[in-house]
């Protein structure tokens, strides 16, 4: 969505889809954990944000990475992986 605060947080950083970048989060939709995976070097930082465009969580990542979500209500959310070089969203489930 543009013009979100999501995209008001890295104005100057490209925005990508995370398979342009070969990154797979998954499972989707979740329960649990997620997994981050990369063919390539990453090194970054990941957050979560809710419908309402609140952060959740916040954490480093790298190329393989689990993280625990278990805390966070059942719904959608968006998952961001931010360098220092492009921004990767992905919209996740937890069920």
């Amino acid at each position: 969505v543009m013009g979100s605060i999501c995209d008001s947080l890295s104005n100057d950083i490209p925005l990508v889809d995370a398979e342009s970048k070969t990154i797979q989060i998954y499972p989707n939709p979740f329960s649990n954990n997620i997994s981050v995976r990369s063919l390539y070097a990453l090194y970054g930082e990941l957050k979560v944000i809710d419908n309402l465009g609140k952060v959740v969580y916040s954490c480093k990542v790298s190329e393989n990475s689990t993280f625990d979500l278990s805390f966070l209500a059942d719904g959608n959310y968006f998952i961001e992986i931010i360098t220092k070089d492009w921004v990767a969203r992905r919209r996740l489930t937890k069920i």
